[in-house]
């Protein structure tokens, strides 16, 4: 398995902090994603 060093921790930590930040993202896009609006609609209103 791994040798137990601290650079392995580190990379451990940054892919964790990776996959922790996913999910924190996805939330931030979806509040600008429309929210069952069609392209028409949406048109109209910019227009």
């Amino acid at each position: 398995l791994f040798v137990e060093t601290a650079k392995t921790y580190i990379i451990f930590y940054i892919v964790a902090g990776v996959f922790a930040l996913v999910p924190i993202l996805s939330l931030i896009f979806n509040k600008y994603e429309p929210k069952g609006k069609t392209l028409e609609k949406i048109q109209e209103e910019v227009s």
